[in-house]
């Protein structure tokens, strides 16, 4: 993930060339998680272009790779099909290696796979996918406020590492040799693992066989519940079966009404019953001074008058 190291180009964002805000490309059109049902709502509310298998609305350019789509577009669904422990895929390190601001949901915690936690919107902040289109609006119609979720990479040069991004993701990311061997180990025993285990004891808890079909799965306990967006087809107002993260709209201005000082019904009547008096003061003095005028143009006239009849 050098890519976190290399400043964003002056014209960055004229390479953002499509008019809509948002793209998906996905084949798995029935995850777990039932993420398909949120995001075709969310369409409803702002241009989601899709050039996958899954509610597919445009199709795929022949000239180009879907790299090549990521790069166009400001915000990429990285939306996982299962949301498991550790389990964050090619659908977000594409996306911040292509520059573009990841929409995500998938573990529970991205500590040590996101630059920094302003570099990424969390789906699961906004069970009404209305909100979360209109924040993507307001984003996409503001430059400034867009690349601030890309703050990690505009200081690049200026700014340590340590002083843009989380230490998890450093610590993380630091050797990439030694992760992906790590990761490469993980896989080979996630593919051996099952395979010894129902050898050993087709019935322990950690395996599971379906007749139905010549492959045998390891159970992650670590997932969640499946079905996780499926309370979007109950329709609006929506309530998950799960507590939604904290909304951190850090882009956008707070709106503050201004403090009201309190006060009690006398005080109230006292100050209506004074700014009457005040008025009534003020418009007495007014009179008085346009009756004084009147009057010393009066004499004026008079004098001027007089003057004339001189010989």
């Amino acid at each position: 993930m050098d890519v976190v190291n290399r400043p964003l180009p002056r014209d960055f964002i004229k390479t953002k060339t499509n008019s809509a805000p948002i793209l998906w490309i996905a084949k798995n059109c029935r995850a777990t998680n039932g993420r398909e049902k949120y995001i075709k709502k969310l369409m409803e509310y702002v241009d989601v272009h899709s050039y996958g298998d899954c509610l597919n609305n445009k199709p795929f350019p022949s000239d180009k790779s879907r790299t090549d789509l990521i790069a166009e577009y400001k915000f990429y669904l990285s939306i996982e099909n299962s949301n498991c422990q550790d389990y964050a895929t090619e659908k977000l390190y594409d996306t911040l290696a292509l520059s573009a601001v990841p929409i995500v949901d998938g573990p529970a915690s991205y500590a040590g796979y996101i630059p920094t936690n302003r570099s990424v919107i969390f789906m699961d902040a906004y069970p009404d996918p209305k909100d979360l289109a209109d924040y993507i609006i307001y984003l996409h119609n503001n430059d400034t406020a867009y690349l601030e979720y890309l703050s990690f990479r505009q200081h690049a040069i200026d700014v340590a590492p340590k002083n843009r991004l989380e230490p998890e993701f450093i610590s993380r990311w630091n050797d990439t040799m030694d992760f992906n061997q790590k990761s490469s180990y993980c896989s080979v025993c996630r593919g051996v693992l099952p395979w010894w285990s129902y050898k050993s004891d087709p019935n322990q808890k950690h395996t599971y066989h379906d007749p139905n079909e010549a492959s045998i799965f390891l159970v992650d306990d670590t997932c969640e519940t499946s079905g996780k967006w499926n309370y979007i087809e109950n329709g609006s107002p929506y309530h998950p079966n799960w507590t939604p993260r904290p909304r951190d709209e850090f882009t956008r201005p707070n709106l503050t009404l201004p403090e009201t000082p309190e006060t009690t019904t006398k005080d109230t009547l006292s100050v209506i019953d004074q700014s009457q008096t005040d008025a009534q003061d003020t418009a007495y003095r007014v009179l008085v001074a346009n009756v004084s005028f009147v009057a010393l143009f009066f004499v004026f006239i008079v004098f001027l008058y007089r003057e004339s009849k001189k010989p």
